[in-house]
């Protein structure tokens, strides 16, 4: 017996709940590691149950919808489905384990239920992540790449604003010219206000002095005698 391919169109048809066979799986990723490894011993198992149990994989990248519906989250994860339930296999991964296990040995693992079985709210979690997954992630890439291509465009004026622009800057212009204009007018004006001031100042003083140099001289000559002679005269008596 060799090892039964399972994708998301066939699983439920082959496997249903496995009632008829119990169904070994192993769902696997193309570039794991572990899985390639257990590649091997896998194909041996398929040989060795031989009617007991029904070997089968699942690639998990390309059928993600069954690989979801059964928890799985990690590679190689090893699931047997029997008497509707579902088995997970968590021991030694070599060929005897493998046998032992998938003739007798899962009847003592827990079981869980069968995706079907799940309570309603999970099964539609499941449903709208898987489509969020599926179309919401491209949307939601298509509308921001749309979003940002918008505001560059909207961002760009259009000629009449440019006119607008360039008509208050042509304003501001002027405004700011003749508000250099108006600041140099009156600074002059100030200098020339100061300058007439000094001038003013220097007239003043100059017939100030004038006027009491000529007190001056008519106090010396009130104390000086008018007649030389005179005054010797009246001097000698």
């Amino acid at each position: 017996s060799s090892v039964v391919e399972l994708t998301d169109k066939n699983f439920e048809a082959l496997v249903g709940e496995g009632l008829e066979s119990p169904w070994f799986v192993k769902f696997y990723a193309p570039w794991c590691g572990h899985c390639k490894a257990l590649a091997p011993a896998w194909e041996r198992l398929a040989a060795r149950l031989g009617g007991t149990a029904k070997v089968a994989h699942v690639d998990a990248t390309t059928s993600p919808w069954v690989a979801d519906q059964y928890d799985v989250d990690g590679y190689p994860t090893l699931k047997l489905i029997a008497e509707g339930k579902v088995f997970t296999y968590s021991g030694k991964r070599d060929l005897d384990a493998l046998t032992a296990w998938a003739k007798t040995g899962w009847r003592d693992a827990a079981p869980e239920p069968l995706p079907k079985d799940k309570p309603f709210h999970e099964r539609m979690l499941k449903v709208a992540f898987a489509f969020l997954l599926t179309y919401g992630l491209p949307f939601a890439v298509v509308a921001t790449v749309g979003f940002i291509g918008w505001m560059i465009w909207s961002s760009q004026p259009t000629e009449e604003e440019q006119a607008r622009r360039k008509a208050f800057e042509a304003k501001m212009a002027e405004y700011e010219r003749r508000m250099a204009e108006k600041q140099a007018a009156q600074k002059a004006q100030k200098a020339a206000e100061g300058a007439g001031s000094e001038d003013s100042g220097a007239g003043l003083g100059k017939p100030a002095a004038t006027e009491g140099g000529a007190e001056k001289e008519e106090e010396d000559a009130a104390s000086e005698p008018a007649d030389p002679k005179g005054a010797e005269e009246k001097k000698a008596d």
